[in-house]
């Protein structure tokens, strides 16, 4: 029985950052208007490992909210957090598996600018089915 549990998690497919962010863009086209209401700030995600490395940018401030891949402009990184962490670790946190506060404390998670606003990353995530 313990060995049908194992295999059957096993299984299970983990989430891309990719999948991740293609759901977060789809729930800030439905709600963007209420997330920008209640966040007011731009999450800048530097992945650092995977086939999904690189930098994604999600708009929660301007008038035109959603997701991107690359760069942040200079106003986008000024009014936000960059959140550095691997492919497993953001996946892991955006789906609630893991907690990003004990990544930071390991170093595996870093922060730079607006450190109020990572708080905030759960109104984003929540309900977002990840």
């Amino acid at each position: 029985n313990k060995f049908y549990i194992l295999l059957s998690q096993k299984s299970e497919k983990m989430s891309t950052p990719s999948e991740i962010f293609a759901k977060l863009g789809e729930r800030i086209k439905t709600q963007g208007a209420d997330l920008v209401k209640e966040v007011n700030g731009v999450f800048v995600f530097v992945i650092t490992d995977g086939g999904d490395a690189g930098t994604y940018v999600i708009d929660l401030k301007s008038g035109t909210p959603g997701v991107s891949k690359g760069e942040p402009t200079d106003e986008q990184r000024d009014s936000g957090v960059t959140i550095s962490m691997g492919s497993e670790d953001f996946v892991e946190v955006l789906t609630g598996k893991a907690n990003a506060n004990a990544l930071w404390a390991s170093g595996k998670l870093t922060l730079e600018g607006n450190m109020a606003l990572a708080m905030k990353l759960q109104t984003l995530t929540a309900g977002a089915k990840l």
